[in-house]
């Protein structure tokens, strides 16, 4: 994964209340707007910084400590069994811990986006830089047939054409933004809201959008591999 930016956006201290907890802007009595968090376990919305930690401690903390207690008391064959069962929400439980009750104060965006496994490189303040740099580096990537799909989070179109190079490539291409209907949602084979990230309903459809993807390749070599005059002939 890559990031781009100028050394004041990557320098940049990150507001309370951004996209990976919720956002800023609803409004409620007198104009005045509600920083809205999402329990990243649950889902659940808290227009209290608080509430959502008591929440937290009270309900997802307990759930923690009986599973804990649970794999640590079984057997050992049991236990592998366990492990395995709640692996997933135990990895869902320990990445929300890090924004709800440890929450990193004062640091950049650079260290956000290292800490969350980005490559992060400083790109000269002319405009467009940035999403040049990123264009090339997808290119690259996907050149060098090191993978099959390519995320670009962003509502930015002049990532269009990176998508459009992408796609004539056979690599799907998945966009992540606010944008309901972007010019990059379009154009690209699959597009997922920051809601539906935060909730958990983009990992459930990954599913069945993965699924569609693999019946289409399949349906596309039969139809490269028919030949109507070879079939006459038969």
């Amino acid at each position: 994964m890559a990031a781009f930016g100028n050394r004041k956006l990557l320098n940049s201290v990150k507001l309370e209340g951004n996209v990976v907890k919720g956002n800023v802007g609803n409004v409620r009595g007198g104009g005045v707007k509600v920083e809205v968090s999402f329990c990243g376990v649950c889902g659940r919305r808290f227009y209290n910084g608080e509430r959502l930690v008591n929440h937290f401690k009270q309900v997802h903390e307990a759930e923690q400590r009986k599973r804990v207690s649970q794999i640590a008391s079984a057997s050992r064959s049991r236990r592998v069994k366990l492990v395995g069962k709640f692996s997933m929400k135990m990895r869902k439980y320990r990445n929300a811990v890090r924004e709800v009750l440890n929450p990193h104060v004062g640091n950049g965006l650079s260290d956000d986006l290292k800490r969350a496994g980005f490559w992060v490189k400083v790109v000269s303040d002319k405009r467009d830089v940035a999403g040049d740099e990123l264009g090339k580096c997808v290119l690259n990537v996907v050149d060098m047939r090191e993978v099959g799909c390519v995320v670009i989070v962003s509502d930015d179109s002049e990532f269009v054409s990176v998508l459009k190079e992408v796609k004539v490539r056979g690599v799907k291409t998945v966009v992540v933004g606010d944008k309901q209907d972007g010019e990059l949602k379009r154009v690209s084979d699959a597009a997922f809201s920051w809601q539906e990230i935060i909730l958990g309903k983009a990992k459930k459809e990954a599913v069945s959008v993965v699924g569609r993807w693999k019946d289409r390749d399949v349906l596309k070599s039969l139809e490269w591999s028919y030949d109507p005059e070879t079939d006459k002939t038969q």
